[in-house]
């Protein structure tokens, strides 16, 4: 079964978020996370997606709509 073909920059924004988490837990809000890993706020949001649905990045929202990423428990 052939996989759909995925766009290179989403391939980076996803080894982006990768590698911060893998290094220490994220946190703040979409647009701070995303400045800070040098992405669109759309590419970040769809990295995070993604990895969320894989099982490999756990995220958290709080009541005031900052988030906190982390590696998931299985991805360690």
């Amino acid at each position: 079964m052939a996989l759909p073909p995925t766009e290179p920059a989403a391939i980076v924004a996803e080894g982006r978020v990768l590698d911060a988490v893998a290094a220490s837990a994220l946190s703040g809000t979409v647009d701070e996370i995303a400045d800070t890993l040098g992405l669109s706020v759309n590419l970040f949001r769809a990295a995070v997606t993604e990895l969320a649905s894989i099982g490999w990045v756990e995220v958290t929202q709080s009541s005031d709509g900052a988030l906190s990423l982390d590696l998931a428990g299985d991805a360690r």
